[in-house]
Parts: C-alpha cells; sequence; structure tokens
C-alpha cells in the first residue's frame, strides 16, 4: 500500500465490518483504488477503465462486472463518483498539514478537478472544512529553471516560516448539539471520563472539541450508526478495568467493531 508524506492513510478500515462483508471483486477493486497509481492529496482520482484491465487481465473481470463492484462500493458508502471521477471517503483519516505548501498542493487539486468533479470537491471540502483553502492567495515568483524563486529581497524581507495548519473547528456547545439523546449522554460520562485523567480533574474545551470532532467526522464519512458510536463510546469509559481510555482512536476502533442488533 502507497503512503504518502503527507497523508495518513485510514488503514485500519480492513476491521470494519462492512468491508468485509463485500463480494470478492468488490473488494479488489477497493485494494487498487487504495493503491491507485495516479493517487492524490485528496483520495479523489480519475477512474480509468482499461488501466485496470491492464492490471487485472481476467475475462471474467470485465467492464459489467466492475461496474456492479464499483456500484457495490458507492452504495456501501465506501467511495462516491461523479463525471468518471472516484473519491475514496476513507483514503485519509486526517489531513497531514505541514505548511502552506501543502495547503497550496490541496487547493491546486481541488482546483483542477473541480471542472470534472465539482459534486466530489464540494462534499471533500464540507468534510474537511480548512479555511487555508478556502480564498487562499498565494505570492507568485519567476521561475528560474531549477526550482527555486528569484529573489533580491530575500535578506531584507524574509519570508515567515509557516505555521502548521489546523482545521477550524466548531464550538464544542455546537458540535454537541449534533449528537443524539443516546450518545450525548455517552458524550458526557467520556468527557468525565477524560477529565478523570487530568491532575486538575478538567480538560479545556477545545480539546474535548477536536475530539469530537474527529468523532462525528469519521461517524459521518464511515457511515457509522449511532448505535456503533454510543458502544464505542461506552467502552472506552469502561476500558482498563473501568479507568477507561481517553482517546478517540480507542472510541472509533470499538465503534467499527461493533456488529450492530438486528
Amino acid at each position: 500500500m502507497a503512503l504518502r508524506r503527507y497523508v495518513r492513510l485510514a488503514r485500519d478500515i480492513w476491521g470494519c465490518p462492512k468491508l468485509r462483508k463485500l463480494p470478492l471483486l468488490a473488494r479488489i477493486v477497493y485494494v487498487y483504488l487504495l493503491d491507485f497509481p495516479h493517487e492524490t492529496l485528496t483520495g479523489i482520482v480519475l477512474w480509468d477503465m482499461d488501466e485496470f484491465h491492464y492490471h487485472f487481465p481476467y475475462p471474467e473481470w470485465n467492464d459489467a462486472a466492475v461496474e456492479k463492484a464499483l456500484a457495490v462500493l458507492e452504495q456501501a458508502g465506501h467511495i462516491a463518483r461523479d463525471n468518471g471521477c472516484i473519491w475514496l471517503k476513507q483514503y485519509t483519516s486526517e489531513q497531514c498539514f505541514r505548511g502552506d505548501n501543502i495547503a497550496r498542493g490541496i487547493s491546486a487539486e481541488l482546483e483542477r478537478m473541480s471542472p470534472k468533479c465539482g459534486r466530489l470537491v464540494l462534499a471533500y471540502s464540507e468534510v474537511y472544512p480548512f479555511k487555508q483553502l478556502k480564498g487562499a492567495s498565494y505570492r507568485k515568483g519567476t521561475g528560474t529553471g531549477t526550482g527555486k524563486v528569484k529573489s533580491t529581497d530575500s535578506k531584507k524581507n524574509p519570508t515567515p516560516k509557516s505555521k502548521r495548519l489546523r482545521p477550524a473547528l466548531k464550538p464544542l456547545s455546537e458540535l454537541e448539539s449534533e449528537l443524539n439523546p443516546d450518545c450525548a449522554i455517552a458524550w458526557q460520562n467520556f468527557k468525565a471520563m477524560v477529565a478523570s485523567h487530568n491532575s486538575t480533574g478538567t480538560v479545556a474545551d477545545t480539546r474535548l472539541a477536536a475530539m469530537l470532532d474527529r468523532m462525528i467526522t469519521a461517524a459521518c464519512a464511515e457511515q457509522l450508526s449511532n448505535e456503533q458510536m454510543n458502544h464505542g463510546l461506552h467502552a472506552a469509559i469502561t476500558a482498563s478495568g473501568g479507568k477507561g481510555a481517553p482517546n478517540t482512536n480507542y472510541v472509533l476502533a470499538a465503534a467499527r467493531g461493533y456488529e450492530e442488533r438486528a
């Protein structure tokens, strides 16, 4: 599986019961998409049926069979399609920005793909609502042919170091209002457990907002139900003999592995 320097692939999706229930060809296509030869920062790729057949030259995996596998993946919520483009919704569990260059790269990628698959670009922007990607302007320099930018005033006016970009979070109260009643109760107990792990007995709202935002984003992207998320929160609260596990990874892992009652 290919790994990019600035993107963390959501490799833990293989423990998802929904993925394991997919037909064989649907899983093969999904693996191919995750290790797509023309992978992007966003996970939005231009599908090429001929290229797929080049890598998998099996008569039984004809156009109709592959198209059916893509439809299964789309219906299961693993991908979204628009005008020949595919967005792998679980391609990234977190965007790892290290500076303005990465934000510029993603912004340019979204701009390039927008005329071809505007619906997917819009959906991506809603899942990863980074302020830095909206209306951002970047200084243009004159290329020297060496990959550098000409600058005669670099010493007088040095370029300030770029700060690490972070996603724009909603206020904690607004995020909590999005929870259903059962999950809201479990979340309050989870908050208390997280606070109990601190020597002060309290926890900053910004930290709680970041944790809850990640849970909600993952639940939407992976289509985790309220029952699954409620189970994940309770599992984290009661972990380690009642001491609890104050992190979102534990909540999401427990939620993904929970089989809903029929």
